[in-house]
């Protein structure tokens, strides 16, 4: 395959975008939340609130009567629904493409501003976000990075025992660990 695909028709092929690191979808994690938004609005219908004692259904009603509101109520018929999806699941997937894969992106890079010394660019990854989407050891890394950004030894050092590879590795780990979860489940 060449580029995103214009149709995501199947569960396997929403699926086959997210497997393994880098994913797919690769640059265009923008139109991968696009796709899988586009998805989940799927699951519902709009359906319209008559006022109180109004038949719509009535021949002899009144035409200019217009809805009170609109009620988005489960549609079974949804294509989220009809691809054997749940509305967790995909909820699960838009975390994934739109929290996790920019952190792990972003540990990927700060390595490589390890590797070259580049101490400066070591704090700019978000530990607060990475606890938050569930990434283990963030805790850790925000302490390990606040030491390594006060001392450039200390992250020649952890360049060179490979500390933020093993995480990146932990994290992709983790990560495909949740694309598979949910898609066994």
């Amino acid at each position: 395959m060449i580029g995103f695909p214009e149709h995501l028709n199947t569960k396997a092929d929403y699926y086959n975008m997210m497997k393994d690191w880098p994913p797919l979808y690769g640059d265009n994690a923008e139109r991968m939340l696009d796709a899988l938004a586009n998805l989940e609005a799927t699951a519902t219908i709009q359906v319209p609130v008559w006022p109180k004692d109004y038949d719509p259904d009535d021949p002899k009603r009144d035409p200019d009567v217009q809805p009170e509101s609109w009620d988005a109520v489960k549609d079974p018929n949804g294509k989220l629904f009809r691809l054997g999806m749940s509305e967790d699941e995909i909820q699960t997937l838009i975390s994934v493409v739109g929290e996790m894969d920019p952190l792990i992106n972003g540990s990927a890079t700060m390595r490589e501003s390890m590797d070259k010394g580049r101490v400066d660019d070591v704090v700019s990854l978000d530990t607060t976000k990475a606890a938050a989407a569930g990434l283990p050891g963030a805790a850790g890394v925000k302490t390990q990075l606040a030491k390594a950004a006060k001392n450039p030894e200390y992250a020649k050092r952890l360049a060179q025992d490979g500390y933020m590879e093993n995480i990146t590795k932990s994290w992709v780990e983790y990560r495909n660990a949740v694309v598979e979860g949910v898609k066994n489940a």
